[in-house]
């Protein structure tokens, strides 16, 4: 027999030794009620606005070759509003691989 979630969490702060952490990516709503409240300190992290987007996509792109100007990368960002910055990621690296072939 599988042990419950809450009786797992039983005793969990008695001890200065161990850390647990618990995360959620975007969907902290869909943990238990009975193990959120577990938890004194909630942490929000809200999406990137677009200004980190478009550092996002310079970063990502690195020493890459390209001719994209300012508003370009304006342009990227706000298409990309509401993603993750690993969702960039996986996209400039899909269009790198493929100009590179």
């Amino acid at each position: 027999m599988c042990p419950k979630p809450f009786d797992l969490l039983q005793g969990i702060g008695n001890n200065d030794q161990k850390v647990l952490v618990l995360a959620a990516t975007n969907t902290p709503y869909a943990l238990d009620q009975v193990i959120r409240r577990r938890f004194d300190k909630r942490i929000y992290i809200p999406l990137s606005d677009l200004k980190a987007l478009q550092h996002m996509f310079k970063v990502h792109l690195g020493n890459t070759p390209n001719n994209l100007m300012e508003n370009d990368y304006e342009s990227l960002a706000r298409r990309m509003e509401g993603f993750y910055g690993s969702d960039i990621f996986v996209c400039v690296s899909f269009v790198v691989n493929v100009f590179a072939s």
